[in-house]
Order: C-alpha cells, then sequence, then structure tokens
C-alpha cells in the first residue's frame, strides 16, 4: 500500500481497443506476479479438452521509444467443438485451481453466463444453465 492507501487502475478501452495480451502486459509492467499470472493463465490448459500445450512467454520490448512488456501465447490444440455447459464446467473447474476472491470468481462466471446466453440468442438457441458455486453464493440463471 502507498501512503494514500490502495491504488486503483482505471482504464476505459471505448476509445481505442486493447487486447488481453496488452492488458496483462501492463499488469506485469506494473507489478503483477509474474508467476503467479502465468501459472493463472496456464490454467484451462488441463481443464479444457484438446487442449495439448500452452505455452506463454513474457518479454520486456521497446514500443515507440518506450519499455512495455509483451505476452506471447502459443497454443497447440485440436480444434473441436465445444458445448456452452462444457465452456461453463471448465470455466469453474479453473476457478477452483486460481487464488482470486469468491466474488471475483462470481464475476467471471456471471460474465461467461452472459456470454454464453448472448451467443445462444444471436443462434436462436436456448440456453438456461445454472452453475452453482461451492466458494459463494449461486449465480443467478441467465436467461
Amino acid at each position: 500500500m502507498t501512503e494514500y492507501g490502495k491504488r486503483i487502475l482505471v482504464f476505459d478501452p471505448q476509445i481505442a481497443g486493447i487486447s488481453g495480451d496488452m492488458i496483462i502486459g501492463a499488469l506485469l509492467a506494473l507489478g503483477a506476479s509474474p508467476a503467479r499470472v502465468i501459472a493463472a493463465m496456464k490454467t484451462p490448459k488441463h481443464h479444457l479438452k484438446g487442449c495439448r500445450e500452452l505455452e506463454i512467454k513474457v518479454a520486456e520490448v521497446p514500443r515507440n521509444g518506450i519499455q512495455a512488456t509483451k505476452i506471447d501465447v502459443e497454443i497447440d490444440e485440436d480444434i473441436i467443438d465445444i458445448t456452452a455447459g462444457e465452456l461453463l464446467n471448465a470455466t469453474t473447474a479453473c476457478l477452483q485451481d486460481v487464488r482470486i476472491s469468491h466474488a471475483a470468481k462470481d464475476y467471471i462466471l456471471t460474465s461467461i453466463n452472459k456470454l454464453v446466453s448472448a451467443e445462444a440468442k444471436i443462434h436462436g438457441q436456448a440456453f438456461t444453465m445454472y452453475v452453482c458455486m461451492n466458494w459463494g453464493q449461486p449465480i443467478p440463471s441467465p436467461i
């Protein structure tokens, strides 16, 4: 903590987009633990069928005269269809393995449920999955 208390980072990607690897690189540059971040990023390898290898590389690189942290993610996988239920089950399993707050886990699952529900609606399919976490309160059904 600083003399002013906790630091909060706010960024608004509405003006210009930012990719996930750019966000992770920025967080690492701000002091996040590379070992913990990489371990968390590799968690899906153990829970998604078809994922044979997941390599994550971190490097310091110059970008327009500024030092930046670059993240490269290389995946060796079989291209397979995955159902919404399988995605949610894999997400839940991954969240069991990472050390983040219960509130963060619930937020992630609520977000995934909303994405899956939106995709189902766009493609004219029903989706009424209800996922119950053992780390916190059940999240509401997305439909």
